[in-house]
């Protein structure tokens, strides 16, 4: 049977996902958030730690890209529905420049695009196994 290729709007898409991740990393690197929401010591820490969970999922997804393995992407996705989905309803609720429904149907648009490039992986992935 012929290996299937992944689909060309898969690596776009996860490079956007990748970019974005990269610019919370620099963001919180950057340290923009020390007296707004990280005043005390343990709450650097909590920011620090997010920086770092977030750089292991930028390096994750970029692995992904860079070895075109569908396995890897099958991984990927499964990370960033769940991310992302655990932000349709945190930023949802907490922000304040966006009306509540935008942000949450925004949100969901995405993790629908990723429930879907999660479907595609796992086509190919199986479909490669033989």
């Amino acid at each position: 049977m012929e290996k299937q290729k992944i689909p060309l709007w898969i690596y776009i898409f996860q490079g956007i996902l990748c970019l974005i991740l990269a610019q919370q990393i620099f963001s919180y690197y950057q340290f923009n958030y020390w007296g707004e929401i990280a005043i005390s010591d343990s709450d650097k820490r909590e920011v620090l730690e997010l920086a770092g969970r977030t750089l292991a999922m930028f390096v994750i997804g970029i692995v992904a890209i860079l070895s075109r393995n569908p396995h890897y992407f099958v991984v990927v996705f499964i990370v960033n529905i769940i991310r992302e989905g655990s932000e349709a309803f945190v930023d949802s609720f907490y922000e304040t420049g966006i009306s509540m429904y935008s942000n949450f149907f925004g949100h969901l648009a995405i993790v629908a695009l990723e429930v879907w490039a999660l479907v595609k992986a796992y086509q190919i992935s199986k479909s490669n196994k033989s």
